[in-house]
């Protein structure tokens, strides 16, 4: 049965992106990353476009609690 996906988050690196992946798989959400990111090598005077954090639909409420418990951890 295939997935339909949501977007949780979107972020501006792929680093980003993927300690918010592996937050989100260790406490046992499915995550895809879907990047659109464009860089120009060798100049690297930054990114175009974002990495869009994905979820399946059934998921995304759970996916959304889980981040807004981890950034009300930070902000104490």
């Amino acid at each position: 049965m295939a997935h339909q996906w949501e977007v949780v988050q979107t972020v501006s690196t792929d680093s980003e992106a993927e300690l918010i992946r592996g937050f989100l798989v260790s406490r046992g959400v499915t995550v895809e990353k879907d990047s659109r990111l464009f860089t120009q090598e060798p100049v690297t005077f930054g990114a175009f476009g974002d990495v869009r954090i994905m979820v399946p639909a059934a998921e995304l409420a759970n996916a959304k609690r889980l981040l807004a418990e981890l950034a009300d951890e930070d902000s104490d």
